[in-house]
This record gives C-alpha cells, sequence and structure tokens, in this order.
C-alpha cells in the first residue's frame, strides 16, 4: 500500500443516502444496482479548480475530489464477529487457486535483485480491514456532512416527499445518540425513469423539478433521466463494456450489514449490470453529483471549518484560554462539571468516550478533520496538535491516540521529516495497546485500532525504504492478536525481512514457518502449505541440509499415515540427496523411499513416473549431437568454429561469397539453405550427452536408461531409443551417450530422461536448457519456450563418410607425407557433385591420380558410376577446389580412395581441414540440395632446419652471384641429409665452387626449361653436401648462381645419390623467398689476366701483357663509361694463397691476401707502365649490358705483379655529369723469364 496515494482516496467526505423505495425499486429492477451503487462511478472528480479559503485567508483551489456514498442505515461499525467472519471470507475467496500456483523462489528472486513484495490477499484485506473499522466514535472523518434524497420523479408532489423521506430517515446509531452531527447539507435528486412511458413523460418531471428548486433552493434539487436503454448486450453501457466501472461500486458486506454497505444486495438482470443505462444516462448522473460537490458541498464543508475554528479560538486557544483551562482541569470536581461552556471528557485510564460532538474536543477533532477532508492539512496538523495535548493532560488515552494517528497521516501529506510521522504512528500504537489491556468490548476494539496504527506505521517504514522497522511494527502488532490477522501480520513481517540489507534469510524462514502455523491453525491450510513451500524452496542449497531433511521426514510421514502415498513420496523423494548424512542413514532413507513407492503402485495399479533426484541430472546441459545439412567426422571437426569452416566451405557452395556475415547481411541471405534452424535426417543417429552423478556412498542400479522423446507419426516401429543399464559407484560422475535414430520424416522433440531405479522407483528428468547446446553444424538447436529440444527430421540422403589413413601423428617441418582419404558412401541414396578443399597451402590432392586411383575403381566395382576418376582443380575465392566428375556417381556403400600430400611449412599444430560438399543424384528434396562434410585432424609439427641464405656479387664472373647456404640443424633425435638445391626462377641454376686440382664435373647441373638441379659438391672435396647433419650442428655450403646465358659449371657425378637403404626415405623441402644480393654496385667490373706471362727478356727488355676488363651496367638507365689509367707503380706486390698454388686462376675461390716485403724478393723501382691507350670510352652502355676493354701495361722484369693504379667513372649518357667513379679491380699475374 503507498501511502501517500492511499491517504486522499480514503479520507474524502461522506455523504448518506435515502432512497425512497419507488426509485430504489426502479433501479434494482432494470439495472441489478441499488441506487448508491450506480451513483458511486460517478462521485469521483477530476480537473476540478474550485478556489477555497483556508481559516488563516490564504487561499488554495481543489483540484481532486471523491464523494463516499453510503446509505444511512449502512453508517455503522459492523461488531467484531461479524467483521471477522467476514474477513475470513475476504481472504478465501482472494486465495482461490494459490495452492496450485508454484510458490516464488526466494533464493531465485534475491539473486535477481526482487525480493517478493505483499502478497496479493493481503493488500485486499488490509483494505477491508480498514473498512470495517470506519463509522466508528473515536473518529468523525467518517462521519456524513451531506444528505443526498433520491426520489422518483413520479411522484406528484416532490417537496412533500423529500421532507417525509428525511423525517422517517434510518439514522445511524452515532447519529441518534448524538455523536455524529445532525445538522447535515440537504441536497435532492429526482429520478425519472425512461422505461415507463408516465403520463406527461420528461416535461412533466421538469415542471416538478421547478416546483421543487422554488420550494428548495434552486442548487439543492436537480433532476436525472435513468433507464433509457434498452437492455440489449449489444447496444449495453454498463458492465459489459467497462467491468472495471462498477466492479469498484461492488463492495462486500458482513452479515448484518455496516461499513457503509447493505447485507444484501440486488440480484444481476439477464442484460447484466446497468444495462439500461445509456452514456446520457451516466453522464446527467455525474453532472447532478458534481453540482452537488462543487455547488452545494464544498461552500458548506468551508463555512462549517470557519464556524467550528471560531469556536475552538474562543474557547481553547490563545494564552487566557489555556490557562483558564489549566485551572479549571486542576479544580475540576467530577468528570463531566461544566466550566466555561466546555464539557470535560472523562479521564480514565482506559479512556473512555465522554468527549461528544457538543464539547471542545469533540469540535476540535471535527474541525481537524473536516480540514483534512478540503485538504487543508496544516489546520488539521495544528488543531490536532492542540488536541493531543489536551487529552493527554485528561489521559483520554484512546482519543489521544486517534489524535495521534490522524496526526500522522496529516504529517505525510504536509511532507514533513519522516521521523515525525513516524513518532505520531508509533505513539498511537503505544496509546491504543495500553488501552487495550481494559475489559470488555472497548479493550478488543483497542487491539484492531492497535494493529491498524501497525499497518500505517509499516507502510510508512515502507515507502522510505526503512523495512527493519516495518518488520518490528507487524511483529509488535502480532502478538495480542489471533489467528487470522496474526498469520497475515507474521508473514507480511517476514517478506520485510528480505528487503533489509541484507537480507535475513534465517529470520525470515523461521517467521515464515510461524506465520504458517497461525494460517493452518484458523483452517487456512492453503496458506499454510504455501508458506512451508517458500521456506522449503529457501532451505534448498543454504547449507541447512538437516532443517530440511526434517521438515520434508514430517510432511512426508504426516501425508503417508493420512493415506496419501503419492504426496509422501514427494517429500520422501526430496530427502534422497543427503550427501551429508552417514551411509545408515541414507539407506534408510532409500528403503523407506522405496516401501512408500511400492505403496503407492499397490493403491493406483503401476509405479509411478516421479521427478527422482537420483542420480544427480544435469538436465541444463545436454549435448545433442546430430548431423543435417552439415556433418562432421568427429569431435576434432565439431571443436573448430563454424566462422573458420564458413570461410573454408564458401569456395564450395554455389552462390554464397567467402566471409562472414555482418550486419548488412539479411537474415537468409547467410543461411547454407532453407532448412529449419534444428533438423536431422531420418535414420542417422542423433546423440544426446547426459551428465550423471551419485551423490551418495551407497551403490545405485540403473536400468531402461533411454530418453523420453515425442514423434508426430505416432508409430512405435518409427522410432528406436537405445536403453542401457549402468551402475554407480558412490560418487561417481558420468557422461551417458544416449542415441535415438528416427526412421521417417516428421517432427521430433526431446523432453528428457527416464530410468528404473533400483529396480523398482521409475523416474524421469525433464530436459531444461538454458540454451540449447546442440553440436552441429550450423549451430545448436534451438529450445523453445517448454524447455524441450525440438528437431525437424528430414527424409533420408546420402551421407558421405571420409577416413583419413596413413597421416602421421608428427611431422618436421617441411617434411612430406603422403596420406589417403578413403570416402564412402553410408546413407541409403547415391551421391555425385563431389568436390573438396583444404585449409592452406600444407595440403594437397594430386589432381590427376590414374595409378593411384586404379585399385579404388577395381575394388568398389560396380559402386562407381560414371566417366574416369580424375581430378579437376580450380580456384575460387582465393582457394584451391578439387572437383572429381560431375558424372561420377558413389552408390550407397561404395567406396573410393584418394592420395592427400601433407607439406607442413611451419613449426606448431597443423590444423588439417578439409571440407567436402555432394548433392543427391536424384532430385533433391526440399531444402537439401546438397550437404557439407568437415573432417578435421591436427598434427603436432617439430622444427627440423634452420636456413639462411646470403648473395654477394662473384668476383670472377660478371653473370654469376655466389650463394652462401648456412644450416643448422634443430632436431636433437637425429641427424638430416641434405639431398638437393634447387633455384626455382626460371632459367637460373646453380652449381658448387670447385677447389683448385678437383676432377672435372661429369654432367650438367641445369638443363634449359628445368628448375630442380642435383647437389654440388662443396668448397672442400672432404666435405660432402649428401653428408649427415648432427643433431645441432651448423655448416657452411658456397654455391654460384647464373643466369641462363651463362655457361654452367659441371658438378660431380655422385653428389645427391639416392635415399637411405634401410626403406623409403622421409622426405622434405624447405622455401626460401626473396633472396636479394648484397652490396650492389653501378658498373661491376671484373678483371681477368692470364695466370702466367713467358717472355724473352734477353731479346727484348719489356714484356708487354695484355689485360681484359669486363664492365656490365647495373643501372637502369644508358651511362657512359670512361676507363682510366694510371702512371705505373713504384713497387710491385702480389698476393699469395695459403697451402694451394698462387696462379689457381681466376675460376678459384677467393682465399687470403699476404704482401712481401723487400726480403722476400720484391724488387724495387719503377717495374711496370701503363702502355698504349690511357682513357677508354665506353658511351651509351644499355642497361644489363656488358663491354670488354683491353689494357696494356709493360713490365720489365720477371716476377708476380699486381697492377690495381686504374680508375673506372660513369655519367648518365648524354648529360657529361660524373655519376661516380671507383677504382678497378687489381690484375694479378706472373712473368717468367726464357
Amino acid at each position: 500500500m503507498e501511502l501517500k496515494s492511499w491517504i486522499p482516496e480514503r479520507f474524502t467526505p461522506v455523504v448518506m443516502v435515502v432512497t425512497t423505495p419507488e426509485a430504489e425499486e426502479m433501479v434494482q429492477l432494470n439495472n441489478g444496482l441499488t441506487v448508491v451503487e450506480m451513483l458511486r462511478p460517478h462521485g469521483v472528480f477530476h480537473n476540478l479548480s474550485v478556489p477555497v479559503r483556508t481559516v488563516g485567508e490564504q487561499s488554495y483551489r481543489i483540484r481532486e475530489l471523491k464523494l463516499r456514498l453510503h446509505y444511512a442505515s449502512s453508517l455503522f461499525q459492523p461488531t467484531p464477529e461479524a467483521a471477522e467472519e467476514y474477513l475470513q471470507g475476504v481472504v478465501k475467496a482472494a486465495t482461490q487457486g494459490c495452492e496450485s500456483e508454484p510458490a516464488p523462489d526466494i533464493a531465485a528472486c534475491l539473486r535477481k535483485g526482487e525480493p517478493p513484495g505483499a502478497t496479493p490477499w493481503f493488500d485486499t484485506y488490509q483494505r477491508e480491514f480498514m473498512r470495517m473499522l470506519a463509522f466508528g466514535e473515536l473518529e468523525t472523518f467518517d462521519h456524513p456532512v451531506a444528505c443526498l434524497l433520491v426520489a422518483h420523479a413520479g411522484a406528484e408532489d416532490p417537496v412533500q416527499t423529500f421532507q417525509a423521506l428525511w423525517a422517517g430517515a434510518a439514522l445511524p446509531p452515532l447519529m441518534r445518540a448524538g455523536v455524529m452531527e445532525l445538522r447535515l447539507l440537504l441536497h435532492h435528486l429526482l429520478l425519472h425513469d425512461d422505461s415507463r412511458h408516465a403520463e406527461g413523460g420528461y416535461q412533466r418531471a421538469e415542471e416538478k423539478l421547478r416546483v421543487a428548486r422554488a420550494a428548495l433552493g434552486h442548487a439543492a434539487v436537480g433532476l436525472a433521466r435513468v433507464n433509457s436503454g434498452s437492455g440489449d448486450p449489444a447496444s449495453q453501457v454498463g458492465y459489459a463494456a467497462d467491468p472495471g466501472r462498477w466492479a469498484a461500486a461492488l463492495a462486500g458486506a458482513p452479515r448484518d450489514g455496516g461499513a457503509g454497505e447493505l447485507a444484501a444486495r440486488p440480484a444481476p438482470p439477464p442484460g447484466g449490470l446497468g444495462a439500461r443505462l445509456t452514456g446520457a444516462n451516466q453522464e446527467a448522473l455525474a453532472a447532478c453529483l458534481q453540482d452537488l460537490a462543487v455547488r452545494s458541498l464544498l461552500p458548506a464543508l468551508e463555512g462549517r471549518v470557519r464556524a467550528l475554528n471560531h469556536q475552538v479560538t474562543s474557547t481553547r486557544r490563545g494564552l487566557r484560554n489555556q490557562l483558564k483551562t489549566l485551572l479549571w482541569r486542576k479544580a475540576s470536581p467530577a468528570p463531566g462539571a461544566q466550566s466555561g461552556g466546555r464539557e470535560s471528557p472523562r479521564p480514565s485510564s482506559s479512556g473512555g468516550s465522554g468527549s461528544g460532538a457538543a464539547s471542545v474536543e469533540g469540535q476540535m477533532r471535527a474541525l481537524a478533520d473536516l480540514a483534512f477532508l478540503m485538504q487543508d492539512y496544516e489546520t488539521a496538523a495544528s488543531t490536532l496538535r492542540l488536541l493531543a495535548g489536551d487529552l493527554r493532560a485528561d489521559k483520554a488515552w484512546r482519543q489521544y491516540a486517534a489524535a495521534q494517528e490522524m496526526l500522522g497521516l496529516a504529517l505525510v501529506m504536509l511532507g514533513a521529516p519522516p521521523a515525525d510521522a513516524a513518532a505520531a504512528f508509533k505513539e498511537a500504537f503505544l496509546r491504543y495497546s495500553s488501552a487495550a489491556a481494559g475489559p470488555g468490548r472497548p479493550g478488543k476494539d483497542c487491539v484492531r485500532l492497535a494493529t491498524r496504527a501497525a499497518l500505517l506505521t509499516a507502510a510508512h517504514a515502507r515507502s522510505h525504504g526503512n523495512y527493519g522497522e516495518a518488520n518490528f511494527a507487524l511483529m509488535k502488532a502480532h502478538f495480542p492478536e489471533e489467528g487470522l490477522r496474526a498469520a497475515l501480520l507474521l508473514e507480511q513481517a517476514a517478506l520485510c525481512l528480505l528487503r533489509v540489507a541484507p537480507p535475513a534469510l534465517r529470520k525470515f524462514a523461521f517467521h515464515m514457518v510461524l506465520a504458517g502455523l497461525r494460517y493452518s491453525s484458523c483452517g487456512q491450510s492453503a496458506l499454510g502449505a504455501r508458506a512451508y513451500r517458500q521456506v522449503l524452496g529457501l532451505y534448498a542449497g543454504r547449507q541447512w541440509a538437516f532443517i530440511e531433511e526434517h521438515l520434508h521426514s514430517v510432511l512426508g510421514a504426516r501425508r503417508k499415515e493420512a493415506g496419501d502415498a503419492a504426496g509422501a513420496l514427494e517429500h520422501f523423494a526430496a530427502m534422497l540427496v543427503c550427501p551429508q548424512s552417514p551411509r545408515a542413514w541414507q539407506a534408510t532413507y532409500l528403503r523407506q523411499f522405496l516401501d512408500t513407492v511400492a505403496a503407492a503402485a499397490a493403491a493406483q495399479g503401476e509405479s509411478p513416473v516421479l521427478d527422482l533426484p537420483l542420480p544427480e541430472v544435469d538436465a541444463a546441459n545436454v549435448t545433442v549431437v546430430c548431423d543435417d545439412q552439415v556433418c562432421h567426422a568427429d569431435g576434432a571437426a565439431r571443436a573448430l568454429p563454424d566462422e573458420a569452416w564458413r570461410r573454408l566451405e564458401a569456395p564450395l557452395l554455389p552462390g554464397v561469397e567467402a566471409g562472414l556475415p555482418s550486419w548488412l547481411d539479411g537474415g537468409s541471405s547467410r543461411s547454407l539453405a532453407a532448412l529449419p534452424a534444428a533438423c536431422c535426417v531420418a535414420g542417422e543417429a542423433l546423440t544426446v550427452g547426459v551428465i550423471l552423478t551419485n551423490p551418495l556412498a551407497l551403490d545405485l542400479a540403473l536400468s531402461a536408461v533411454r530418453l523420453l522423446y515425442e514423434h508426430d507419426c505416432g508409430e512405435p516401429d518409427d522410432a528406436e531409443a537405445e536403453e542401457q543399464t549402468l551402475s554407480l559407484a558412490p560418487g561417481q560422475r558420468t557422461t551417458l551417450q544416449l542415441v535415438l535414430r528416427v526412421r521417417r520424416a516428421g517432427a521430433l522433440t526431446l523432453r528428457g530422461l527416464e530410468w528404473t531405479l533400483n529396480g523398482h522407483a521409475r523416474g524421469r528428468r525433464l530436459f531444461e536448457p538454458r540454451r540449447a547446446r546442440g553440436r552441429r553444424g550450423r549451430g545448436l538447436a534451438k529450445a523453445p519456450a517448454s524447455g524441450s529440444l525440438s528437431f525437424t527430421v528430414l527424409a533420408p540422403a546420402p551421407c558421405l563418410q571420409v577416413a583419413l589413413e596413413a597421416l602421421p601423428g608428427a611431422l618436421l617441418v617441411g617434411e612430406l607425407a603422403h596420406a589417403r582419404l578413403v570416402l564412402t558412401n553410408a546413407g541409403p541414396a547415391p551421391l555425385r557433385a563431389l568436390r573438396c578443399t583444404a585449409a592452406g597451402p600444407d595440403l594437397h590432392l594430386t589432381p590427376d591420380v590414374d595409378g593411384a586411383a586404379g585399385r579404388s575403381a577395381t575394388e568398389v566395382g560396380a559402386g562407381l558410376k560414371g566417366a574416369g576418376l580424375g581430378l579437376g582443380l580450380l580456384f575460387s575465392g582465393g582457394r584451391a577446389v578439387y572437383a572429381w566428375p560431375p558424372a561420377l556417381e558413389l552408390a550407397p556403400g561404395a567406396r573410393l580412395e584418394w592420395p592427400l600430400w601433407v607439406h607442413p611449412r611451419a613449426a606448431g599444430a597443423l590444423d588439417v581441414s578439409l571440407a567436402f560438399c555432394y548433392e543427391p543424384a536424384q532430385a533433391a528434396q526440399e531444402g537439401m540440395k546438397y550437404r557439407l562434410l568437415r573432417l578435421r585432424r591436427v598434427v603436432d609439427v617439430a622444427p627440423a632446419l634452420a636456413l639462411t641464405a646470403t648473395l654477394t656479387p662473384s668476383v670472377a664472373d660478371l653473370n654469376q652471384l655466389l650463394l652462401r647456404l648456412d644450416a643448422e640443424d634443430l632436431q636433437g633425435a637425429g641427424g638430416l641429409r641434405m639431398r638437393q638445391l634447387s633455384c626455382t626462377r626460371p632459367g637460373w641454376g646453380v652449381c658448387s665452387l670447385q677447389a683448385a686440382g678437383s676432377a672435372p664435373p661429369a654432367q650438367e647441373t641445369l638443363k634449359p626449361g628445368n628448375s630442380a638441379l642435383q647437389p654440388a659438391a662443396p668448397a672442400r672435396a672432404s666435405e660432402a653436401l649428401d653428408a649427415a647433419l648432427g643433431a645441432g650442428e651448423r655448416a657452411a655450403l658456397f654455391f654460384r648462381l647464373h643466369p641462363p646465358d651463362a655457361a654452367a659449371p659441371r658438378i660431380n657425378g655422385d653428389a645427391g645419390a639416392g635415399g637411405d637403404a634401410g626403406g623409403p626415405p622421409r622426405l622434405g623441402l624447405h622455401h626460401m623467398y626473396n633472396v636479394l644480393p648484397r652490396g650492389t654496385e653501378a658498373v661491376r667490373a671484373v678483371a681477368q689476366s692470364p695466370a702466367r706471362v713467358l717472355h724473352d727478356f734477353g731479346a727484348h727488355g719489356a714484356c708487354v701483357a695484355v689485360l681484359r676488363l669486363g664492365l656490365r651496367s647495373c643501372l637502369p638507365e644508358r651511362v657512359t663509361v670512361t676507363v682510366s689509367t694510371g702512371a705505373g707503380a713504384e713497387t710491385a706486390a702480389w698476393r699469395i694463397r695459403e697451402g694451394g698454388d698462387a696462379a689457381a686462376g681466376a675460376g678459384a675461390a677467393p682465399a687470403p691476401a699476404a704482401s712481401l716485403d723487400q726480403a722476400a724478393g720484391l724488387r724495387s723501382g719503377a717495374e711496370y707502365v701503363w702502355v698504349a691507350a690511357t682513357h677508354t670510352l665506353l658511351p651509351d652502355l644499355a642497361p644489363g649490358a656488358a663491354a670488354d676493354v683491353a689494357l696494356q701495361v709493360a713490365v720489365f722484369a720477371p716476377g708476380m705483379y699486381e697492377v690495381g693504379d686504374y680508375s673506372i667513372a660513369w655519367t648518365r649518357a648524354g648529360s657529361g655529369v660524373a655519376g661516380g667513379s671507383c677504382p678497378g679491380p687489381s690484375f694479378l699475374f706472373s712473368v717468367e723469364a726464357v
């Protein structure tokens, strides 16, 4: 109950209604409503703007107003006994069906942060309980402030009729006793019955209205037409058209009436409530009531408030009156004495009701209540504070508590600090409780009033989030109460404990159990059972297992004693999962449960199927493995995400582009086929993985374990669920794979699991997946709202199975492995259009395998139909697609083998993933035009060799490069043998460097059009390329790389011998890309000189040697090259080779240089001079072009000469600007005398 919105609805002016029998009969017979019930829906006014002034001359406007309309004979408070009986019926009606409704899961609600609120029947009970306390003698806000006299418009003299009606009215008991104000505002209403065609009709009623207004006042009389409808439901405006309009007007009543309602109400007519009331009728009634409220009632109340304020001010306010009252109170000899025109209250501990309407206290209370009804809460609060002080001094505790209660409501509406309103409510509860100790009827009434004050305290505390204070107030209130009200208060106090921080779960459980006991004792067994169920749900998983066992044991035993074996099974089954109990207790609980199962089977004729907690079934994590349009060869294929498979499969599917879906893609544009979200193929296995756990210290024997399913065909032979038998050891956890085969197309739903425990108890567990977990090609099965797993079973289709044989589990980087694919059609129909794609360039299917495929074709015989088995290769989406001939058909049971080459290029895990696509040979069924098969293996790849290649220009040849290959064995298990080095650039070849004195090669290293070479001998004859490298060993090998137009050197014929004799070798390949030469020059120069020159120095003193200089342009544009010689050298020097011949020639490998000094025989002086041309010009040398320049040098004595005092310069052709220069390479030659 929201307190601040409930107060303006509850505390509104009361209008007493008195009707003539003719008017009452006219309304009841036609509409099934009393006059008051007909008027109530129209007594609520919105969007008003009525100006009102307070007693302090402050103006405000009333925007909303509601009139409470009651018969005069019903304005009394029913007896406590009648009220309790009525409230019992209210709760019983409000709780119809609550026993069948599931109790809220408190733990789940707390996890969501949404604790359960007040129960619906408590709100209904609280509203009716407040109404049963209305029209008491302690408050005046329920006293009528006006009287509405209703008469039939057919009366001959309306004025006399109204006067007689008021004179003979059955006034309320308190009004007859003088407690209620008798001087009321009188308003008159004439009802014209349109269903009766009286003489004169409505014009006659209007004439009577004018006569009545002339006698009683223009604003005091109204006229309304009723019963203008035909009573036909098609044209009815009333309950059938707007049920809520009349529902609020129909309130229940105790057996003897009271609380504003009559004891009996009329029966509804055939047309329904309000059958003859048209929209115009209701508008007329609303207009009459609004005239009463705005033009008569509010001005009258404003005047009455002013008059009461004047009386209170003259007798009670001010210092003089306060001193006078104080002195009089001390000198007053007895209650009831008169002094100064005021009546003293009865000062008793029980708080009697001596302050009547004419007393000053009565006037003050009337002023406060009328100001409250007029929404002048400031005047009401100040008056109530003054009244409370007087009543406290007089010890009139009941009146004092009522004043404090009303003061709290006024403070709530004023928006005062919450502590002030709470203090007023608490004071009211305390004084009501102390007055309740008195004997007789007033004491029992004060108990109910104290409960009302506690309910207001709790509502106020809840509205400010102080649930601990609300719990305390409700708990205090329940102690003096009995029966149903005590149970309701306990239940609400327990619910408040769930909203404190942190939630007090233990206290909640204790209070809820007490509430259940109170409910059971007062006959509300449904509410008691609901309270117990809430507690049981809270105990589950809260480590209160022994308490839970005790509750289930007691409830189960009671039900079994009562003969309800089926109901007892529910509790005994809940006791089975008790791992905290000793093994003997577990055996006792299991035996007790099995005995009860036998008793229930004897009573029902068959053993019931129960939701057994043993064994524990993980119903939320159910794995469904089935194949639809996408099939998986094994679990490794299912482990790879679907996104990766879709990228791989995209080239296989016609009309599907590669890539993953994005937000730009439509819902159906990326679908593989027009298939249901969850489907399988008839005749193929559907495997469900369920996790079973034995939580006990006992062995459990399970038999007839099978799946529960529904198939729309309904024939038993159309589906087969395999049954399994197993035994679970104590604490054992296992995953059970259950297989289901459906032989006919249709709809399939997996419901759950069923089994038989220890040969007697039949149990089952329905699947409750949080989300469907089907291991399938296009995702997981979608679970419907019921929590089951539903599939669409498609018609039988071909099913391709692929096995990958002879694939090693571990390979080396670069190793070439030969595996074998075995393809089998395991389905009932032939397949065609078989195609395949592989993940990455490390996998390759030989396109043409005439020899390899011949054996398979012979084995399958007639199983293969179509042309040859040649494999086509094409590229789509950046991937290689291998396609068998479209005419090739693989019949059911046929088998086909095909080679697969695996060449890993990087260390780590090699993902061998293959995707196959095929189509049914016959016309494809709807939505199944093709199928996909996914195959995956993972191979461990270990590193083998670390290779580094270095290219440098050759100093001996313009057309050759020097290649240095550094190799390291990374394998720790054994050596590797290098067999071959190849240059894959078209036309280029590779050969090894030759040592001096080595035998001439016997074969070509490179033939035109061939890119593979036999390995060449290394630089030293003692090192063979075909030798093994030990683990971790390094080796440096030198080779010469030459272009196509250069002469290829020869290599040894025995290099690159075959594999090991022990069996077929394990071969590997390594690739190196983008190996670029180092130190690129603008112009390359190679010095070519004769190794030895013979000359007769006796005949000629000078020897002229011809030296040739080879030049090649390495620039991208034409250049001009100039060779300039020097003036000769005064000293000659030469280089020698350590341990070798100095005249090895230009073709020898480079060796370290050494200079000889004078002591070694070097001649001094000018030993040679350049002769002939000193400047040689090579104009317009094209890019990459080569040229030879002849130079001459004259020597004058024999010896070894190193001539290098010349330079090479180049410029861009035609520019004349020097592009660069460098010294030329030295010429090394020897001159010998003859």
